[in-house]
């Protein structure tokens, strides 16, 4: 693959399969002298290596953590046999990152290095990279696409990671989700099944495909109840949909419900978090059969699994609201109930609606306790308003009301009904 330093053959192709094609830094070490043999373009960009002119030269010149690159390297390079490869954490401009060495000869003389963002995938990356070492002409292309795949794997979770933990709106998360996972798991459709009051599954969010006809399944449309019961048990992979026919409990007018709507293969995880069940998330292929990979489902289970903690802060969020809310109304029920309390305890009779006689020996005109009540907080010196949000009428009620007071008692404005209810003691 590359050129070693006992002039050992490697596949030329390979080389610049590797060189061109791999999407992460690479740099190809002597393991007995520490010099960089080979770098990739990605490498060169990345730790700002000029192109033209370059010469073979030691590790610490290129990059600044090679006292950790060193350790590893030397670790692997002790002749005695030891690990296929090994990995390291590091820091590069303030940033955490990893690498993974391997062996490119049993002798431990050249050793490939290869840098990659911090990640829970170091694992998968490390054994994808001990094969890259290892292999002929015949497997290594698929090594690094395998390689770039997993590091779009990871790209694609910590983006879709970054959506549904950006927002407290419960509709903007599930949409952000479909969308992403429509496009990154490059299905035509992919759906968010909830069950609504009825406890009947419906599509509430979809990722269409622009040449896709939307809303095939219907936004708010029924789902089959029996494929979404399905679901909820676990992750399904369905490469052909017409194999749902002999699951148990399966309808088959379900199965032909799909059908019709062109789905030929389906992928399903439930949203599961502390044992609560969100919904369902759906990709749907249409047209043709697709045989889902693991790292397919997984992707769809991690992306579930995010997105039902994100709801369930959404949920508490509204919990809060609503708390908030109740005691925002109690506070003012209080408020009300006092300020009543308080005006009738300033109030020493209550007047009838019968004519009484004043302090003049005069009998007052009849007026209704509403109308009383009415004129004891206009004497009080209580817009309309405030009479209305006390009485829990409207201001249009309010203002009938001291209209048909003035009428009664042949005064013309409310000045002359303050001074009317002072003068007969009413206030």
């Amino acid at each position: 693959m590359f050129s070693s330093s006992n002039d050992r053959p490697y596949n030329d192709k390979m080389d610049e399969l590797v060189l061109t094609e791999l999407q992460l830094p690479l740099l190809v070490v002597d393991g007995r002298t520490g010099i960089v043999v080979r770098a990739n373009d990605v490498a060169h960009r990345t730790f700002s290596i000029e192109r033209q002119g370059w010469q073979p030269r030691p590790l610490d010149e290129l990059v600044p953590f090679h006292a950790e690159l060193n350790a590893l390297i030397s670790g692997m390079s002790d002749g005695r046999g030891g690990r296929p490869y090994g990995a390291c954490q590091l820091q590069y401009n303030g940033s955490a990152c990893q690498a993974v060495a391997s062996r490119l000869e049993e002798s431990g003389e050249q050793i490939c290095i290869l840098f990659f963002p911090q990640t829970d995938g170091m694992g998968e990356i490390s054994k994808s990279l001990a094969g890259l070492a290892g292999s002929q002409h015949d497997g290594g292309a698929n090594t690094v696409e395998a390689l770039n795949k997993q590091l779009h794997f990871e790209r694609m979770v910590r983006q879709i990671m970054t959506k549904v933990y950006s927002s407290l709106d419960k509709d903007a998360i599930l949409q952000a989700l479909v969308d992403n996972l429509g496009r990154a798991l490059k299905c035509q459709r992919c759906l968010v099944i909830v069950e609504n009051a009825q406890a009947l599954p419906v599509v509430t969010h979809e990722y269409a495909e622009a040449d896709i006809s939307p809303l095939g399944l219907g936004r708010t449309a029924k789902f089959p109840v029996s494929v979404f019961e399905r679901l909820l048990e676990g992750v399904v992979a369905v490469p052909d949909v017409t194999n749902l026919r002999t699951v148990k409990g399966v309808m088959l007018e379900d199965v032909n419900d799909l059908l019709d709507n062109s789905v030929s293969s389906m992928a399903g995880v439930p949203m599961v978090h502390r044992g609560v069940i969100h919904g369902v998330i759906v990709a749907l292929q249409l047209g043709h059969i697709r045989k889902w990979e693991v790292q397919d489902l997984d992707f769809l289970q991690i992306c579930a699994h995010h997105a039902a903690i994100s709801l369930e802060h959404c949920q508490n969020l509204q919990r809060v609201k609503d708390q908030l809310f109740n005691v925002n109304v109690w506070s003012n029920l209080t408020q009300q109930l006092t300020s009543t309390l308080e005006l009738a305890s300033r109030t020493p009779q209550r007047v009838s609606e019968k004519p009484s006689r004043t302090e003049t020996g005069g009998e007052l005109p009849a007026l209704s306790s509403r109308e009383l009540e009415v004129l004891k907080l206009i004497a009080s010196g209580l817009a309309n308003k405030e009479i209305a949000n006390q009485l829990f009428l409207t201001e249009s009620t309010v203002e009938l009301h001291a209209s048909r007071i003035r009428k009664k008692l042949k005064l013309r404005s409310r000045t002359a009904l303050v001074k009317y209810a002072c003068d007969h003691g009413i206030v």
